[in-house]
């Protein structure tokens, strides 16, 4: 009876509140979303077959959401990196998904789609890291410059990383 009671009144609260949901227009000449676009050189895969998932930053291990998600299913390979908003302040954050992977052979780069005039690349090498296994920590380390690029393709910030490969349970 007092869930029933409870279910009426916070069904009543909205009555008459009908809301819809809002889309953001995509700015003109803004392609509609693809997949990424996957080099794999000298026939190599981008990254070693265990080696996909959440890579975290080296410098930020115990901050929440930060880093590079990346998935490889049926042989298409997909994510985004998420950092910190500077423009939001402290615990916000932005999610760039990938337009481009490259890598083989311990090379790894990728470049992200733009978000409010800004894009991020990579480049770097994907190595073994101290993790023992795929069940630690650091199995693999990407290690490279992060660089943000404005809407020309300047790099407004750049900087030498490290990410770490969390471990798979």
């Amino acid at each position: 009876m007092i869930a029933a009671t409870a279910l009426a009144a916070l069904l009543s609260m909205g009555a008459g509140q009908v809301t819809s949901p809002n889309l953001q227009n995509r700015p003109a000449g803004q392609p509609p979303d693809q997949h990424v676009t996957v080099i794999k050189e000298s026939g190599q895969p981008v990254l070693p077959e265990d080696g996909y998932g959440l890579y975290r930053f080296s410098d930020h291990e115990n901050a929440f959401g930060e880093g590079l998600q990346i998935t490889e299913q049926f042989d298409e390979v997909s994510g985004y990196l998420t950092i910190p908003d500077p423009k939001s302040g402290r615990g916000h954050y932005s999610s760039y998904f990938l337009s481009e992977v490259k890598g083989g052979n311990g090379h790894f780069s990728f470049t992200t789609r733009q978000v409010h005039g800004v894009f991020y690349s990579f480049d770097g090498q994907v190595k073994r890291g101290s993790g023992l296994s795929r069940a630690q920590d650091a199995f693999y380390v990407l290690a490279g410059t992060l660089s943000a690029r404005d809407d020309a393709g300047n790099a407004v910030q750049t900087r030498h990383i490290s990410m770490k490969l969390t471990a798979q349970h």
